[in-house]
C-alpha cells in the first residue's frame, strides 16, 4: 500500500499527538482531557487523518480504542516527529552565537561509571571552550531507547546485544560499534569451586550465581553461554541489575557473578576476587552509540561524541 503523496500538505501536528495519545490510554475520553479537547473535536480529527493515510489506526469497541499494527508503526513515527518540533522550538529558542551545544546523553549506571568519564573527558577537550554542557540521563536500555525515539534525548552509549532489544524497532536509529567490553565470570577468594579451571558450564551451573533480571541483555547473553554449553541457564540465588552491586555480592562470597572487567578490576586487583576461567568463551559484548537517524542532521555535537569515542577506544 502506498501512502498519498500529499501527506504532507494534509497532515497536522495536532494528530499526531492524538495518536500518541489513544495509544497511551486507549481511551478516547482520556486522550481528549490529555489533549484540552472535545471528545467531539478528537474523533473528527482522527477520522480525518485515517482518512488521509487510507489506513485504520484504532479498532473501537465499548471496551475503548485499540491500535492496530498500523496504529502502533504511526505511533513510533508520530512520537519520532513530535521530538523532532521541540530539539526545533530549543533550537530556534535561543539563536545567538554564542549558546552552549546541548547534548542529552543516556547511560546505564555502569557506563556513567567505567566508560563515559574518558570519553567525555575527550570530547570537552576537542571542543570550543566551554564545550558542550551534557545531561546525563541513567536508566535501563529499553527505557533509553524508547526515551531516545521520543526525542527526550539525544544518544545513548550502552552495551549491546541484538537478541536483548529483539522486541523493539530500531528501524529509526543508527546504531555504531565503539568498541568491545570484556565480560568476566568473577568469584570470592574463599568460593569453592569443583574441578580444576578452566570449568565446563555444566560445573559452574550447579553453583549459585548472581545475575541481572530476565530480559536484560547480559541475562539474555548469559543464558546463551550456557544454552551454546548444552546446560539449562542456571536459577540465580540473587537478581540485581547493579554491575557495581554484583560485584560487592561476589565479594562477599554470595555466588557467581558475570560483570565487565573493568567493574571488577579495582576487587581482583585487591586479591578479593578472582577470574573464574571457563572453557567455552564469553559472548563478546559491544559498546555502541545510538542515535536517531534524523538528529545526526542538526545535533552537531553528536559528531565530536562520536570522534571521542573513537579516540578512547
Amino acid at each position: 500500500m502506498t501512502l498519498p503523496i500529499s501527506l504532507a500538505r494534509r497532515l497536522r501536528f495536532h494528530q499526531l499527538e492524538l495518536v500518541v495519545a489513544l495509544v497511551q490510554s486507549g481511551n478516547l475520553g482520556v486522550a481528549a482531557q490529555q489533549l484540552h479537547v472535545t471528545r467531539a473535536a478528537l474523533s473528527k480529527s482522527l477520522r480525518e487523518l485515517e482518512s488521509a493515510l487510507g489506513i485504520q489506526l484504532f479498532d473501537r469497541s465499548s471496551a475503548g480504542m485499540t491500535p492496530t499494527a498500523a496504529g502502533l508503526k504511526m505511533a513510533r513515527h508520530a512520537r519520532l516527529l513530535l521530538g523532532e518540533l521541540d530539539s526545533l522550538r530549543r533550537d530556534m529558542a535561543d539563536t545567538s552565537p554564542a549558546q552552549t551545544p546541548l547534548l542529552r546523553l543516556g547511560m546505564p549506571p555502569f557506563i556513567a561509571a567505567h566508560v563515559a568519564p574518558d570519553v567525555l573527558a575527550r570530547l570537552r577537550a576537542a571542543a570550543p571552550p566551554p564545550g558542550p554542557l551534557v545531561q546525563v540521563h541513567e536508566g535501563r536500555l529499553h527505557a533509553l531507547i524508547e526515551l531516545l525515539l521520543r526525542g527526550d534525548i539525544d544518544a545513548v552509549l550502552a552495551l549491546y546485544a541484538p537478541q536483548a532489544v529483539a522486541g523493539l524497532d530500531l528501524g529509526m536509529l543508527s546504531l555504531q560499534a565503539c568498541g568491545e567490553v570484556q565480560m568476566v565470570v568473577v568469584a570470592a577468594r574463599g568460593l569453592r569451586l569443583p574441578g580444576r579451571s578452566p570449568y565446563d558450564w555444566e560445573v559452574l551451573s550447579a553453583l549459585p550465581w548472581i545475575l541481572p533480571h530476565t530480559g536484560t541483555h547480559l541475562r539474555t547473553s548469559v543464558d546463551q553461554m550456557f544454552k551454546a554449553g548444552g546446560q539449562a541457564a542456571p536459577v540465580p540465588t540473587i537478581e540485581s541489575n547493579s554491575l557495581e552491586a554484583n560485584v560487592q555480592f561476589a565479594v562477599a562470597g554470595l555466588g557467581l557473578a558475570v560483570v565487565p572487567a573493568q567493574a571488577a578490576g579495582a576487587e581482583i586487583a585487591a586479591g578479593r576476587l578472582r577470574i573464574v576461567r571457563t572453557r567455552q568463551p564469553l559472548p563478546t559484548t559491544q559498546l555502541v552509540l545510538m542515535v536517531r537517524k534524523v538528529a545526526t542532521l542538526y545535533v552537531d555535537v553528536l559528531d565530536r561524541l562520536a570522534e571521542a569515542l573513537r579516540s578512547s577506544r
